[in-house]
């Protein structure tokens, strides 16, 4: 497997404190690619039964598990958004380090 960059979403200080596994993805090559199984609107035993099926990805960091992005996509659209705010984030990332 490729080398994961694992990026935390700091804290909105506006909004409901989220434990950081929640705020936390994996990325490789610049894309969101590991997101946590909260995105579903399901619990890790029910997504990590459904990726396992379907042969997703999944990965481990922290003690936390993380399920391949796309296949979240195609699996839970709903996840999308969340999906997308990670990516944002992973993009600002990338241009502030090259800076």
């Amino acid at each position: 497997m490729q080398e994961i960059l694992w990026l935390t979403v700091d804290q909105n200080p506006a909004t409901k404190k989220a434990p950081k596994y929640k705020r936390t993805f994996g990325s490789i090559d610049g894309k969101v690619a590991f997101v946590p199984a909260w995105v579903s609107g399901y619990d890790n035993g029910v997504v990590l039964m459904c990726a396992s099926f379907d042969g997703a990805r999944v990965a481990t960091h922290n003690g936390k598990m993380y399920f391949d992005a796309e296949w979240m996509l195609a699996e839970y659209p709903g996840s999308a958004k969340a999906i997308e705010n990670a990516q944002e984030s992973l993009n600002g990332y990338i241009d502030r380090s090259t800076k």
